[in-house]
């Protein structure tokens, strides 16, 4: 096919408002449904609804597809129809303090649980105390204490009357029992006494007491038993006080609780605890700290209230009955709020912690439900990938602090009892980091099963304008925005398919499209309407690009004022207006760039000096190696390629990448093989295959538009215009004013499928065909650029054979030399 010249209907806006059957979006029903992204709606149900280990979700889509609010908003639906997840409370070890308990309840009950031992231990208390005051207790107590006194009476009586025989007795000292001697009236002796006693007597008495020293200790050590006998039996006493009063309050609560098995352990444990530690509930501090100063009567209260804290219960995550099943979003998805944390605080210079400092991490509060992180967020988080995986593969939650998980000490901590995990797990990111993921980590297809992917477009047709109205309407009615006239989502529509550069298509980035109707809100307002018409959507556009595009302005400042070099008139030889894209992250731009060839004899063949100078990208050097791969197909069949080409863009002066430029880089060197000028009044953009075909290239409407408006700089004369390749037609939607010169023929846009079809453009003669017998059309472009091939190839022949017997000779010189050499060696 030839060149085609596109018209204005080929070109113009694709919607308007005879497209839409309405007022204004305030008569619509606003849309409830999520449109565009039917695949990811299907995985996204399918991955909620199977309940097998490893089928979580990976949402992957490109910013601004709605990837996160898509999926807050379908599980927001669906959520509420699912049961409440359990309520979960630690508890102190009884035998193990250093790891907590963890107990597990139905949706609400954790903080009745929580109350209710607080109640419990308030009567514990006052019951305790109470059941030590009482005269029964007094009178049990003193019986057993008559008991043991009187056994350690009689004990002492027998001893002593043994003693009494030896002329010893028992008398009680300040270090303890001692021996003295009795006189002669059988009372003990004084030192003076016995200090006037012969040395004789004196000696035997002491060996008397010497003998009597094992009877002395055996009795102490009876007093001993018996001693420890009266407080073991005490202690007995009020442990058996203690258990038949804290039975009566534990039995009723483990009723309450019987179908919870681990909460009745629980309260036996408990119970234990509080029989072992009594004296706790005994003690009558109010009365110890009567009398102290404010200062360290606090004190002393608080340290007498801490040593109940053991018996508090901690109500680490609850869900009310009947609020279905959370979902939570972590927006920093560190190790502890994902896993929850171990806080501290500073006691007399020491941090400690106990159960009751145990916080959830959004894993806790999601437990039963959906969890919804962002995969860059929670890649970039130390220690966070890692431990989510072995959560995942574990099906539980160990608390534990990030440095103890990553293998450093930490000194004293503690280790909760894992809870077990239920929740799916919903990551989002672009496709990139998913791809990466299953490439490089082996547990992640094992974990992510199921992936959602959100498409960055839509077919276009009446039902997806019908539902991109609907859209509107509900984007009005959630931000109190101005109703939208038919002809302003008309306008929506079309910035719509713009964004994605397809006349067939809508672009599903709806965050972009959202802040296009907030910004027209605001136009409109700003000038007094009371609804939103395509004036104030255009306006909204325009200014997006007045804020972003002071780039593009200084260099089209540059082509006016002459410092940046730009034909659009006249004709060159070995010189094209090539068309590139500028990206600056939030504005890309189209903008012509000179494209030039020089050729000449030599062997290096198409040399790219941007690739020389290590500014060429693999995309853009795979083009020009294309390039290359073409003009030997069609010009060197019978001939080796004697030339050396240079091609470059002019004034530039940073990194080139893509192919796009490749249909102009081959004009341009097809013009200087040919010696034909090119019209510079025309841009080319297209890539090309080693058959000579035009492919489409991305970025056609900034490219166009780019060109378009160095022509009105320059003054449109009604001559200029654009080559595009013919595939790209379907991506060409233009700016009202482009398409509006188009219309009066002040600017032009052409389409071809080969580059024969583009040179026949650019110079007005034929491109030529090769016959079967080689020989190229008569005065074509082909035929031009191939005589000069031949010609070059003929001098490169001459040349080789001219120098053919030099090089002989110097053969000959060199092997002559070594020969001499050699005989010379052998002679030695």
């Amino acid at each position: 096919m030839a060149v085609h010249e596109l018209t204005h209907r080929q070109l113009g806006a694709l919607s308007s408002d005879k497209d839409f059957g309405f007022k204004t979006t305030r008569s619509l029903q606003p849309l409830r449904e999520i449109i565009g992204q039917d695949r990811a709606v299907r995985a996204l149900e399918f991955g909620l609804a199977i309940r097998s280990l490893g089928y979580n979700i990976f949402a992957a889509g490109y910013p601004g597809t709605g990837r996160r609010s898509v999926v807050t908003r379908f599980l927001a639906e669906r959520t509420g129809r699912e049961p409440s997840p359990s309520d979960w409370c630690y508890v102190h070890n009884f035998q193990q303090a250093d790891q907590p308990v963890a107990l597990e309840f139905d949706p609400g009950l954790g903080p009745r649980f929580a109350a209710d031992v607080e109640k419990l231990m308030v009567e514990l208390r006052h019951d305790i105390r109470k059941a030590f005051e009482t005269e029964q207790y007094n009178q049990q107590k003193n019986d057993v204490a008559s008991q043991v006194r009187r056994q350690r009476d009689s004990l002492q009586q027998r001893i002593g009357e043994r003693l009494r025989t030896e002329g010893l007795a028992m008398q009680q000292t300040p270090v303890g029992i001692g021996l003295v001697p009795l006189n002669d009236k059988g009372e003990p002796m004084n030192r003076e006494d016995f200090a006037a006693l012969s040395e004789e007597r004196q000696q035997a008495i002491q060996q008397k007491q010497e003998a009597a020293q094992a009877q002395l200790e055996l009795l102490v050590h009876q007093l001993r038993q018996l001693d420890a006998e009266l407080r073991e039996r005490v202690r007995d006493l009020d442990a058996e006080i203690t258990r038949k009063v804290a039975e009566l309050r534990l039995k009723e609560l483990c009723r309450r609780y019987q179908k919870f098995p681990r909460v009745c352990d629980y309260l036996k444990g408990l119970l234990e605890d509080v029989v072992r530690n009594v004296e706790l509930f005994r003690e009558g501090g109010e009365q110890q700290e009567q009398g102290l100063p404010a200062f360290l009567a606090g004190q002393a209260a608080e340290k007498r209230e801490g040593k109940f804290d053991r018996y508090k219960v901690n109500v680490f995550v609850t869900n009310a009955p009947r609020a279905g099943a959370p979902v939570v979003y972590e927006p920093n998805p560190t190790h502890p709020n994902l896993f929850g944390r171990i806080e501290r605080r500073y006691v007399l210079g020491a941090m400690v912690t106990d159960f009751a400092m145990l916080k959830p991490g959004a894993l806790h509060r999601a437990n039963g439900g959906y969890l919804v992180l962002s995969a860059m967020d929670l890649l970039v988080r130390s220690g966070s990938w890692d431990a989510l995986k072995r959560a995942i593969e574990s099906s539980s939650v160990q608390m534990e602090d990030l440095f103890t998980s990553l293998g450093y000490a930490y000194g004293e901590t503690l280790r909760p009892e894992p809870i077990p995990l239920r929740t799916k797990i919903i990551l989002y990111g672009n496709p990139l980091i998913y791809h990466l993921l299953y490439m490089l980590d082996e547990d992640f297809r094992n974990l992510f099963k199921v992936k959602a992917e959100f498409g960055l477009d839509m077919e276009r047709s009446g039902r997806s304008l019908r539902l991109l109205a609907a859209f509107v309407a509900r984007q009005a009615e959630e931000h109190q925005l101005l109703p939208f006239e038919p002809a302003a989502v008309a306008a929506v529509a079309n910035y719509a398919s713009r964004l994605i550069e397809d006349r067939q298509r809508i672009s599903t980035q709806f965050t972009r499209v959202t802040d296009v109707l907030s910004e027209a809100d605001h136009w409109a307002r700003e000038a007094g309407a009371r609804t939103i018409s395509a004036h104030s959507v255009q306006r909204a556009v325009e200014e997006r690009t007045y804020r972003s595009n002071l780039v593009e302005e200084k260099l089209q400042e540059a082509v006016r004022r002459g410092s940046l070099f730009i034909d659009a008139r006249g004709r060159r030889t070995g010189q094209v207006n090539g068309l590139v894209i500028h990206q600056l992250g939030d504005y890309d731009f189209g903008l012509p760039v000179r494209v030039t060839a020089a050729v000449h004899l030599g062997t290096a063949g198409v040399v790219h000096i941007e690739r020389r100078a290590e500014l060429s990208g693999p995309i853009h050097t795979k083009g020009v190696e294309i390039l290359a791969g073409l003009l030997g197909e069609r010009f060197c069949q019978d001939r080796p390629l004697a030339l050396s080409a240079s091609l470059t863009f002019e004034q530039s002066y940073g990194g080139v990448e893509g192919d796009s430029a490749s249909a102009a880089e081959y004009f341009a060197l097809l013009s200087a093989l040919a010696d034909v000028p090119i019209n510079q009044s025309i841009a080319v953009t297209g890539s090309i295959n080693q058959k000579g075909d035009l492919q489409p290239i991305g970025g056609v409407s900034k490219k166009v538009e780019g060109f378009f408006d160095i022509c009105r700089i320059k003054g449109l004369a009604g001559r200029q215009g654009v080559l595009i390749p013919r595939a790209n037609l379907k991506n060409l939607v233009l700016r009202k004013d482009v398409a509006e010169a188009v219309k009066r023929k002040k600017f032009h846009v052409w389409v071809a499928d080969t580059v024969d079809d583009g040179i026949e453009l650019l110079t007005g003669l034929k491109a030529g065909r090769r016959n079967k017998k080689g020989k190229w059309t008569p005065g074509s472009v082909g035929q031009k650029a191939d005589a000069r091939l031949q010609g070059y190839a003929e001098k490169a022949k001459a040349f080789a054979a001219e120098a053919a017997p030099q090089e002989r000779d110097k053969k000959k010189k060199a092997g002559c030399g070594a020969s001499r050499t050699r005989k010379k060696a052998t002679r030695r």
